[in-house]
């Protein structure tokens, strides 16, 4: 994603990123796009910016989760082929009943993402439970590797 970012600045910000990736977003491929061409030709094709470069440069439109509920909301086409977690695809249908929505491919489910859910966000946070304690070596770690994304974030003039 940081690299989509960097292009997206059109080169006026360096963006420092680790090798690291969305196991969900990389089981998709250029050839899942180009098949959904076929098989929906006048659905657009909305992708999250964790997905491959090769993946992306193909989509009608690359966005975050928020930006691509925004973009189906605002736009009139009839058709959309989601390439995000499943859980966007189920939101759409729920919130657009108007509209025809396909999800890119079958193995769009993050399982990470759904051990949580919103009741035991809730309830953790009611019941002040599952509280994370770390050693001051760990914190102070964690603090300067916040502190460092906030200094290479600064506003830069341009």
């Amino acid at each position: 994603m940081g690299k989509w970012v960097e292009a997206q600045l059109e080169g006026k910000v360096k963006v420092h990123t680790y090798n690291g990736f969305c196991p969900t977003h990389l089981r998709l491929r250029a050839e899942d796009i180009e098949k959904s061409r076929e098989e929906h030709p006048n659905s657009k094709i909305l992708a999250h910016p964790e997905c491959h470069q090769t993946v992306s440069s193909l989509a009608d439109f690359v966005g975050s989760t928020k930006e691509i509920m925004e973009y189906v909301k605002n736009t009139q086409f009839k058709e959309y082929t989601i390439a995000t977690e499943k859980g966007v695809f189920d939101r759409l249908l729920r919130d657009y009943k108007d509209k025809t929505f396909y999800l890119l491919s079958e193995k769009l489910v993050c399982q990470n993402m759904k051990w949580n859910t919103l009741d035991d966000i809730y309830n953790s946070l009611l019941r002040e439970e599952h509280e994370i304690t770390l050693d001051k070596e760990t914190s102070e770690k964690a603090m300067a590797c916040i502190n460092k994304m906030f200094e290479i974030t600064k506003p830069v003039k341009v």
